[in-house]
């Protein structure tokens, strides 16, 4: 009777042993096993080869728990061959519910003289991976020694329950943890289509519980931008390869097939017998951050255009200011002399006015008087040159859009009596509109046209007035006339002020006409040059920009 009752406990406690063990993992009930006194030892089915023994179970056999591993159980069994322990065992396959009670001898200890007799229990899937699991003691022991094992059972069942607990508790804040952050994990066991997934990853983009992709790699993969899926499987298999930790962002795409960019982090690791690694990590959205980023670089280029473009117009500022320098200094020098010219005129007729006056010769006196009148208005003509030459520049002028034909009908119109008088033939042609400061280009027309007007010998004056078009972006004027012409060897000069090619007994003037043209058409950031008339006579050409920058004001 006591052999059926310690028979029927020990069914019981490797029943329980075995239904607890489907709640726990491998590790978690090996942990279990080792704090229980009695015998524990799993071995494969068909060779009988020690997979675990608890510590109880490895001392019973005079090893230790790692030493024990990979031995066959026939080593310590000299009572008990394969065969016999298939036969004993073959009632296991055919009912997983069976259990198999025996004896057997145990190889003596070397402080022990004779062999040792204890009993097993064998019984089947206690772990799930083909084994049976052998559950033994001292069949020398009584009553209490079950006793102690049923207790053992009730100690083992309770810290089974207070470890479920515990799990499920950690389960509960590691969910809450995820459920509250803002990343999204996963898990990969890398080589296989095998991966996890957390909640919060799939929510990250955009997919709601009724709508998640299952625990599959290839749902990852799918994901990744396809510009940056070359680069990402880089990083990902360099990680895996060297162990290092990846560290890298690149775009997924969500469930509303929009793109945004994340930062993926994740640590290379492997399990003991497991023969893939596994790359576990996590994703967080930086869509905003990198945006942020891409503007912030935007704004810098545009930024050091700026600057660059500003230095550029600065050295050119710089380098027009030190022309403009020269210019004014030869202006001065030139004005200088040539204002000298008509005070020494007017001091000398002034003084032999006064001699022939004061000896009766009248008409004489009268004749130096008049001179004196003549370096007067040219005098007032310098001075006047000087002072147009002088404003150009110094007000801010915003140009506009000029109809040109207007222009010329307003020029024509201030100066018809000098045309009247020389019987000039003025043809303006259709020249349509452009960009410009119509006061200065204004000026620019006019002193054109009395230039074709005034410098003509021995025939009528005609000008020409015509636009072309030069498939560029600008407009060229040409302002053709029939007069006296320009050697070849003055026409870089003759845009100089006070630059003249007769005396002004010949040709009247001030000498800053053409200066004055060049200046404004420079201010519109176009260009002047003269040509010969085929016919005879010049050609003055001036562009102006289709759009020009505002002309700016120089500071007085």
């Amino acid at each position: 009777m006591a052999g059926e009752t310690r028979a029927t406990r020990v069914a019981t406690l490797v029943e329980s042993l075995q239904s607890q063990a489907q709640s726990l993992s491998p590790a978690s009930l090996e942990l279990l096993l080792d704090g229980v006194q009695h015998h524990v030892i799993a071995v494969q089915r068909e060779t009988f080869q020690i997979l675990f023994a608890n510590r109880a179970g490895a001392l019973s056999l005079g090893c230790t728990t790692s030493s024990i591993v990979g031995r066959r159980l026939t080593e310590f069994l000299p009572g008990l061959t394969l065969e016999r322990l298939v036969d004993l065992t073959a009632p296991l396959l055919e009912n997983a519910s069976k259990v198999v009670h025996t004896r057997v001898d145990v190889r003596p200890l070397e402080a022990e003289p004779e062999p040792r007799t204890l009993s097993f229990s064998f019984v089947p899937r206690l772990c799930e991976n083909g084994c049976f699991v052998a559950v033994g003691g001292d069949p020398s022991g009584s009553d209490q020694e079950i006793a102690d094992l049923v207790e053992d059972n009730a100690r083992l069942e309770q810290l089974v329950d207070q470890t479920a607990i515990e799990l499920d508790g950690s389960r509960r804040r590691f969910e809450r943890a995820i459920s509250g952050s803002q990343q999204g994990l996963w898990e990969w066991v890398v080589g296989t289509d095998d991966c996890w997934y957390s909640v919060r990853f799939w929510e990250l983009l955009g997919y709601h519980e009724t709508c998640r992709p299952s625990n599959e790699f290839k749902h990852f993969e799918d994901a990744i931008h396809e510009p940056d899926r070359d680069s990402a499987w880089q990083e990902v298999y360099r990680a895996v390869e060297t162990g290092h930790r990846l560290d890298t962002k690149f775009r997924l795409v969500g469930m509303n097939g929009v793109s945004r960019w994340y930062r993926v982090v994740a640590e290379v690791s492997t399990e003991p017998g497991d023969d893939h690694a596994r790359l576990s990590g996590s994703i967080i959205d930086i869509h905003d951050a990198v945006t942020a980023e891409d503007a912030l670089r935007r704004v810098k280029r545009e930024l050091e255009g700026r600057v660059e473009a500003r230095t550029r117009e600065l050295s050119e500022k710089v380098l027009e200011l030190g022309h403009r320098n020269e210019q004014l200094d030869q202006f001065g020098r030139v004005a200088s002399h040539d204002l000298r010219a008509p005070l020494r005129s007017i001091e000398s007729h002034a003084q032999l006015a006064q001699l022939a006056l004061s000896g009766g010769k009248q008409e004489k006196g009268f004749d130096h008087l008049n001179r004196i009148s003549c370096s007067i208005e040219r005098l007032r003509l310098l001075l006047e040159g000087i002072a147009v030459y002088s404003r150009l520049g110094r007000s801010k002028n915003q140009p506009s859009a000029v109809n040109l034909d207007q222009l010329c009908e307003d020029v024509l119109s201030d100066i018809e009596t000098d045309i009247r008088v020389a019987g000039a033939e003025v043809d303006v042609r259709k020249l349509g509109s452009c960009f410009a400061d119509g006061r200065m280009l204004r000026q620019v027309l006019m002193n054109l046209i009395l230039n074709g007007i005034k410098y003509v010998k021995d025939q009528k004056p005609q000008i020409e007035v015509t636009r072309e078009n030069t498939g560029t972006n600008e407009t060229l004027i040409r302002v053709r006339d029939n007069g006296i012409g320009i050697p070849n060897r003055y026409k870089a000069t003759i845009f100089e002020p006070f630059k003249r090619l007769h005396t002004t007994d010949e040709y009247a003037g001030s000498g800053v006409g053409l200066s004055v043209c060049q200046r404004i058409i420079e201010l519109h950031h176009g260009r002047i040059w003269v040509e010969d008339n085929p016919g005879g006579g010049s050609v003055f050409c001036f562009t102006l920009p289709n759009v020009v920058n505002p002309i700016p004001a120089e500071a007085d």
